[in-house]
Formats: C-alpha cells, sequence, structure tokens
C-alpha cells in the first residue's frame, strides 16, 4: 500500500478512514437493534483498520529519514512517544465521555478528526517542496 499510495496519502487516508469510522458509530449504534451487533462490528473493525495503517506510513516515513545508525533509538522514541500520547488521549477521552457521554465523546472526536485530516489532505505545508521524500521513500519500501 505504501507503494502505491506514497506514506502521505496512506496516513492521511488512514485518519479519514478513522474519522468516518467514529462519525458512524452513531448511525450504527441505532441500527444495533435492527441488523444487530454486526453494524456496530463492521463500525469497529473500519476503526481498527483505519488505527492501524497509522503506524505504516509514520513508522516507514521515520525509518527513511534516520541515518542507520540511530534508527533503532528514533523507533523507541516514536513508540514512547505513541504510547504516552495515547494514555494522554485515554484520560481525555474519559473526561469527554464523563461531560457529553460515551457515543457523542466518540462522534464529536470523529467530526473534529475529519476536518483536520481534509486540511492536511490540501495543506502545501506536509509536501515536500520538490517531491523527492514521497518518491525516495516509495523507491526504499521495497528496498527492504
Amino acid at each position: 500500500m505504501v507503494r502505491r499510495a506514497g506514506n502521505r496519502r496512506l496516513l492521511i487516508g488512514a485518519i479519514v478512514l478513522f474519522a468516518v469510522s467514529l462519525l458512524l458509530l452513531d448511525p450504527a449504534g441505532r441500527l444495533r437493534d435492527g441488523p444487530g451487533v454486526s453494524a456496530v462490528l463492521v463500525c469497529c473493525l473500519v476503526a481498527g483498520l483505519g488505527s492501524g495503517l497509522f503506524q505504516v506510513p509514520v513508522a516507514n516515513t521515520l525509518l527513511s529519514d534516520l541515518p542507520a545508525e540511530v534508527r533503532g533509538r528514533g523507533v523507541g522514541l516514536l513508540n514512547a512517544l505513541m504510547v504516552n500520547f495515547m494514555i494522554i488521549g485515554v484520560v481525555l477521552g474519559g473526561v469527554a465521555a464523563d461531560l457529553a457521554g460515551i457515543g457523542r465523546s466518540l462522534v464529536l472526536t470523529g467530526a473534529v478528526l475529519l476536518p483536520v485530516a481534509l486540511l492536511l489532505a490540501v495543506s502545501p505545508l506536509a509536501r515536500h517542496p520538490d517531491g523527492v521524500g514521497e518518491k525516495r521513500v516509495v523507491e526504499n519500501a521495497g528496498s527492504g
């Protein structure tokens, strides 16, 4: 997927997919009474796919941009940051769930995340000025 779409597109696509899955939780919860738990299960699978695809382009970018002698430390730092921010997100999500309710807080998170992802998609700030970065990452993705 990285070779076909590139890190940037895959990352933004994963964020959009995750945001859409959060937005679909409200209708999926209402559909639970009709088609059953399968509607919620599909929504959870989409959310899991979106969150799982997020780490691939981030790690690939990190591994291709760091010098070989510091890659291990860089990946360790990335994992530490991701775990710590996940803990912060769980704490803040718990506060939001207490204030607004679990379902509503998840849907609101998706409503905030989707415009941010779409702004990233059209933002010139995230693009490499000459396109070299994206091409190099794609070339390195197949080298092993």
